[in-house]
């Protein structure tokens, strides 16, 4: 199986098959596991301790990074009668440069790099709109110990900030457990909170020290937020022969689309881009997103959002 297409059943799966996730996107307890206790099992919160504390956790696009080359993948499901759809995010970091490729149904609807935004044009069916000189913001965990997450893109020209701290979003969790359904013969860990969170981990095998210590985590928030979101197929030191970090204005020209150029004004103080709720319901948007995909080489993570 391609890495593509690894990507694209990964995210499926976080999704819609998982046995973790229901029809309406809530969590569930996964088949032939225990129910969890109605107290924390002591055993179940020194793993989620010694997961918070492990040394390879966090990915960024700077020095603090437990890795110089990353790629990863994000699924958020928005809530239910929310501006968003459910949304894949695949994120590359390869030395000095980045690539973030945002999507639904999937489709690409969104790419952005350092200084740089492209997407499906919404105003304007068949093309694609641009803004040159801003800045990523992408946010999963956070560094206060708190629970955040986002992503946008703003038209000040700043430092990107790529962030994936799942260890503040852990050590949260702990000081909030209130059951815990914990297999370690499956290398699966769930936590419910008193704040109503469910969250569900798998961890990679001990004896896979190369791994990233995460195979993928999904939290689901109580109602009547509702939103959930995951991530997965962490591949630290990932080795690609191109890469969708450092596309250029220019390479997005070379697709032959028209392009409307967004100046700043153009853009609210923050962009956040998920995918909007209409996103590719017409024949004329899904085949612009398919040209924007050529912008993407086939070898490499995010190829099929």
């Amino acid at each position: 199986m391609s890495k593509s297409k690894s990507v694209r059943t990964l995210l499926i799966s976080l999704l819609v098959c998982s046995p973790l996730a229901r029809a309406d996107g809530k969590l569930t307890d996964s088949p032939g596991t225990t129910q969890p206790t109605t107290q924390p099992a002591p055993e179940a919160l020194k793993a989620l301790a010694d997961l918070a504390a492990h040394p390879k956790l966090l990915l960024t696009n700077d020095s603090t990074s437990a890795h110089p080359k990353f790629s990863y993948a994000l699924a958020i499901n928005p809530p239910a009668g929310g501006l968003g759809q459910p949304t894949t995010v695949l994120v590359v970091r390869d030395g000095d440069r980045m690539g973030v490729v945002v999507g639904a149904k999937g489709l690409p609807c969104y790419y952005m790099t350092e200084g740089l935004m492209i997407g499906v044009d919404p105003k304007n069916p068949g093309q694609l709109m641009m803004h040159e000189g801003g800045s990523v913001q992408l946010l999963f965990g956070g560094k206060d110990a708190g629970v955040h997450s986002g992503l946008s893109y703003t038209a000040r020209h700043g430092q990107n900030s790529i962030v994936l701290d799942p260890a503040a979003l852990l050590t949260s969790i702990v000081t909030k457990a209130n059951r815990t359904d914990f297999r370690p013969d499956l290398h699966r860990l769930g936590i419910h909170t008193s704040t109503g969170d469910q969250l569900k981990i798998k961890m990679a095998a001990l004896e896979n020290e190369s791994a990233y210590p995460i195979e993928s985590l999904m939290m689901q928030a109580p109602a009547p937020l509702g939103m959930s979101f995951a991530f997965g197929n962490v591949t630290p030191n990932v080795v690609l022969k191109k890469s969708i970090a450092g596309r250029t204005a220019t390479d997005a020209r070379k697709l032959g689309i028209p392009i409307r150029q967004l100046s700043d004004e153009d853009l609210p103080k923050e962009y956040f881009a998920l995918a909007r709720k209409d996103f590719a319901e017409n024949e004329e948007e899904q085949e612009t997103a398919e040209k924007l995909r050529a912008l993407f080489p086939d070898d490499a993570p995010g190829s099929e959002p």
